[in-house]
């Protein structure tokens, strides 16, 4: 892979920023950070909140970049809990994908991933969304990263949805 160029911001050559210029159903977008739903939606609302400079840790973050994802946070737990009931948010920052093969010359790039939790069932066109570990550590089947995929008319409702609070 060569070089990406993305939003005026030179990244190294990575995954992430092979797919920033590509993702769908972006939530919110500002000038450092991208903000996307993804695939599984086994916790209602699931996002990724991606730098879009290519940066290797959360200790590189800088001053701007920490203030923004601040009202970047803000904005998303926001829309999320306006439009479905979210109690709760776990937020993880886990770049362990960049060292998954020993052969791989990839760097990591930091990114979170943002998973609302319900006490309640949350309803949404015939699709029932349970958060049964409610009050616990989340479970996830690692080897299944899209276990709660849903059709894309339900990805389109949950991502119109969440817009209409972000003001989109």
């Amino acid at each position: 892979m060569g070089t990406i160029y993305y939003n005026n911001y030179m990244t190294q050559s990575c995954e992430i920023c092979t797919l920033l210029p590509n993702t769908k159903y972006v939530l919110l977008e500002t000038d450092l950070w991208m903000v996307s739903l993804a695939p599984d939606q086994q916790f209602l609302g699931r996002s990724f909140v991606t730098a879009k400079k290519h940066t290797r840790s959360l200790a590189a973050l800088s001053k701007a970049q920490w203030d923004d994802l601040h009202q970047v946070i803000i904005a998303l737990e926001n829309a999320i809990s306006s439009a479905y009931g979210a109690d709760l948010f776990n937020w993880a920052c886990l770049m362990n994908d960049a060292y998954k093969d020993t052969a791989n010359t990839q760097s990591p790039h930091v990114h979170f991933h943002v998973r609302p939790r319900y006490k309640n069932t949350v309803y949404l066109q015939g699709y029932t969304f349970t958060d049964n570990d409610f009050g616990k550590h989340y479970k996830t089947p690692w080897d299944d990263p899209y276990q709660r995929a849903v059709p894309q008319t339900i990805m389109d409702a949950i991502y119109l949805n969440i817009q209409e609070y972000l003001g989109s």
